[in-house]
């Protein structure tokens, strides 16, 4: 009887799940986020101003624009892959974006999705050679790197392409409700990523092809094809973060 008792007293004391402290600290991530948390009180002591809102929507404002990139790059790397070529990707875009509105005079509120459209076709040329021709992501996407920022030296010569206008400078430097665009920008990307990987098809043969692609290939999912379309949608990321950028500096910066 006693025997029972105690096991029966174990089986409880093993099913109890662990405390949210053990759970953090077995949480991957625990650590860089204990380094942030570090980094930003030692910070606030430093300056006074640290913690203050314009400080903090200066910081988001920033962060906003590396963040599209991140999106961008979660894709591939999901998918197994890796994109070097983002950042040029990005001043590239931004250089067309600028071109289009201040030479060919396009509407300020059509150069972000035509620059978007231009991102998309950088990241399909990336996809072509990745996923049709299986060639290696690092050395494809290492030389589009250095085409793409080739290019925009061309198209430059080394000189920035400005003024962008006022009403377009909104994307990049405006406020809604204290919230700096980008910001708003960012969240709204990344609420919508997160649907799509969850949600969609689309999404969950993302996670297929990383974890297994000869896996992902025999129950019949189109590993080439979504392959392609990550890498496009990277470069479409790269884009818009690119434009935003030379929205809030008003201008297109040849690097």
């Amino acid at each position: 009887m006693s025997e029972n008792t105690m096991s029966d007293g174990a089986i409880r004391k093993n099913d109890r799940r662990p405390s949210l402290v053990a759970r953090f600290w077995r949480w991957e991530a625990s650590g860089i986020t204990v380094a942030l948390i570090a980094l930003m009180v030692v910070l606030s002591l430093a300056a006074d101003n640290f913690f203050s809102s314009y400080n903090m929507s200066v910081v988001a404002r920033q962060a906003a624009f590396v963040g599209l990139v991140a999106l961008g790059q979660t894709l591939v790397l999901l998918v197994g892959g890796i994109d070097l070529s983002v950042g040029a990707a990005a001043g590239l875009s931004a250089i067309v974006g600028a071109m289009m509105l201040n030479m060919l005079g396009v509407h300020p509120y059509l150069v972000i999705p035509l620059t978007m459209l231009f991102g998309l076709s950088l990241g399909f040329i990336n996809g072509f050679f990745v996923a049709g021709l299986r060639l290696n992501p690092f050395i494809v996407t290492l030389a589009t790197w250095e085409i793409f920022a080739g290019m925009t030296m061309v198209l430059t010569k080394g000189y920035p392409i400005r003024p962008l206008g006022e009403q377009f400078g909104f994307f990049g430097k405006g406020e809604i409700l204290g919230v700096p665009v980008p910001v708003l920008i960012f969240l709204f990307a990344g609420v919508v990523l997160i649907w799509m990987l969850t949600q969609t098809r689309f999404g969950r043969n993302i996670f297929a092809v990383g974890g297994n692609r000869e896996a992902a290939v025999l129950v019949g999912i189109r590993v080439k094809l979504d392959e392609f379309l990550v890498f496009g949608l990277a470069g479409m990321f790269a884009a818009l973060a690119g434009i935003l950028f030379a929205s809030r500096m008003d201008a297109g910066q040849p690097s």
